[in-house]
């Protein structure tokens, strides 16, 4: 799917809202895809508490913007994260999926 969105000149966007976090036994559900680069988008939510995408750098907007969701104004969302992932690293919990 990745080389048909590259030859066709679209972006190769992977949602995983559902399966990121590390239930797979790896953080990204993708990560067992041997793609031969990273997805060009990447969405997460659900157990990383937060709603939010990463991409590549070809793909930033040259403006500033702002996204408006139901995760707005809420900038705690960071801070449960940030403890989610220091737990999951701690009791290396994805290894043990």
């Amino acid at each position: 799917m990745q080389k048909i969105a590259a030859d066709s000149g679209v972006v190769f966007i992977v949602d995983e809202v559902q399966t990121g976090g590390g239930g797979t036994g790896d953080m990204w559900a993708h990560s067992h895809w041997n793609l031969d680069s990273p997805p060009d988008i990447v969405t997460f939510s659900k157990k990383l508490i937060t709603g939010g995408y990463f991409y590549k750098e070809h793909l930033r907007v040259k403006e500033g913007y702002r996204i408006y969701n139901t995760w707005m104004g809420d900038p705690t969302k960071l801070f449960l994260l940030q403890k989610v992932v220091e737990v999951v690293k701690r009791d290396d919990l994805i290894n043990k999926t």
